[in-house]
């Protein structure tokens, strides 16, 4: 995964900043730190400061609620502590170790978001997060190994739930594919530049999503490349054979500012 490449040095780069500034460390896959097997890539939390996950994303919470760690809350209750006569009570507590928590966030305002986790926490319970969560990255898997399976098709990045893949050949062909999937509002997908190549994301997230899902996904991804392939009249089998992307020398490819793709013949000027 991408994340073996680069784990190594940012946790080195961690244990040297982390007594010259403050370390903050947000994680929109967070969520997956709950399956033992996937810690191993929380390497060098220990030097952060203040750690968040947002649990919105992939942690069956609703919109909007993040889980944030911080090695020490002095700072928050220097910044946000509002101690006015009509707050106090009889049950405050001196004990650093009791913290009284609207002293560290803006006071009096919020919403009760803890209450939404606490019930996704009740329904599910540990084991139920657990399989939540493998059986999101088995279904990505499963995209994963629909697109390597076709020969027009390469997979740039695999990250647990997260699929990049892409038309092999120029970035205009996979731009293109990705406008017709946007024309045609079957699926919703985004785009991503990875080491200079445009690739189209799929991201497997919802508690709903099935495998005649995904199936359903690839075979329209499947339709729209069928498209592509007859603009720039390169067929799987020559892909296959090591001609990805090129032109036919008596064809030419114009791209319009509809960003359209336009075969021409150079024979009729």
């Amino acid at each position: 995964m991408l994340f073996n490449s680069i784990l190594l040095p940012i946790s080195l780069l961690m244990a040297i900043i982390s007594g010259v500034c403050v370390v903050r460390l947000s994680s929109s896959i967070g969520a997956a730190f709950v399956l033992p097997e996937y810690r191993y890539l929380m390497a060098g939390v220990q030097y952060a400061d203040s750690f968040d996950v947002n649990l919105h994303k992939w942690l069956l919470v609703n919109f909007d609620c993040s889980a944030l760690w911080v090695k020490n809350a002095t700072y928050l209750v220097d910044a946000f502590n509002v101690d006015r006569v009509y707050l106090k009570h009889n049950y405050q507590s001196q004990d650093p170790q009791v913290p009284d928590y609207r002293h560290w966030q803006i006071s009096l305002g919020r919403r009760f978001r803890s209450l939404k986790m606490w019930f996704v926490l009740k329904m599910y319970g540990v084991e139920g997060l657990h399989a939540h969560i493998k059986k999101q990255i088995q279904l990505a898997d499963m995209f994963g190994k629909l697109v390597n399976q076709d020969p027009r098709f390469e997979v740039v990045t695999v990250t647990m739930g997260l699929v990049c893949f892409r038309l092999k050949g120029d970035n205009v062909w996979t731009k293109n594919l990705y406008e017709r999937l946007m024309a045609s509002g079957q699926i919703y997908l985004v785009t991503a530049t990875v080491r200079s190549k445009l690739v189209i994301r799929f991201v497997v997230c919802s508690r709903l999503t099935e495998e005649v899902d995904v199936q359903f996904a690839w075979n329209e991804i499947c339709t729209q490349a069928d498209r592509v392939d007859s603009e720039r009249d390169v067929t799987p089998a020559s892909i296959s054979n090591g001609l990805t992307g090129t032109w036919p020398k008596e064809k030419e490819c114009e791209l319009t500012t509809a960003t359209a793709i336009v075969v021409k013949s150079l024979s009729q000027g």
